[in-house]
């Protein structure tokens, strides 16, 4: 299996445009006639955390937890709480570490997210992650779907789908196929850490 997301297939750009995909129900059982590997459905978008009289930007993304641990190494990187705790709490967060440190939060701690369609919400601090990816850590955070759908004004939608094959090396044959059966942008896990690929290249040559 893939370490990470093998295929994104997104449809919308920037990351923080929700405007999602259309009719995410169609499309997924489109992609379960043949897709080989698991996948996940999600909503991201830019939103401000504020704690303590301190604001931090982060990109928040809305996840079925389970199918989201299927795609994705997020459980092993968990330094407190469970990911799947999410499940129970509506109201659930979860940061990087590098954002708790940025506001000075920690686990059980409200904060305040806000987001540019004017919704807030106070959730609760349920979790913390240490990826080693500084960009990850230090302005990510999850939340449960229809949470994330509530702060975004998009009731029902999403904007991401994570595919983890069973072939790692298929991500590129796979990502090329779902753009001609979908018409959206979808990206290989090769594509999109083309720049770490080469200088790997250079460091073995």
């Amino acid at each position: 299996a893939a370490v990470f997301d093998a295929v994104n297939v997104i449809g919308a750009r920037p990351d923080d445009d929700t405007r999602g995909l259309r009719n995410p129900v169609r499309l997924k059982a489109m992609l379960d006639t043949w897709l080989p590997g698991e996948m996940a459905a999600s909503l991201s978008g830019q939103a401000v955390l504020r704690y303590g009289g301190k604001d931090v930007a982060v990109a928040l993304t809305g996840v079925d937890p389970a199918a989201h641990l299927r795609v994705s190494n997020i459980g092993d990187d968990m330094q407190a709480g469970s990911f799947m705790d999410l499940a129970a709490d509506l109201n659930g967060l979860i940061i990087g570490d590098g954002v708790a440190d940025k506001i000075g939060a920690s686990l059980g701690d409200t904060v305040a997210v806000s987001t540019s369609s004017g919704a807030v919400r106070r959730l609760k601090v349920i979790g913390l992650f240490h990826t080693g990816v500084t960009q990850a850590d230090d302005a990510t955070g999850y939340t449960v779907l229809k949470t994330a759908q509530v702060l975004f004004s998009r009731p029902n939608a999403i904007n991401r789908l994570s595919i983890r094959l069973d072939d790692v090396n298929s991500a590129r044959a796979v990502a090329q196929r779902v753009e001609r059966m979908t018409g959206y942008r979808a990206t290989s896990w090769q594509e999109a850490n083309e720049s770490l690929m080469e200088v790997l290249m250079v460091r073995n040559i």
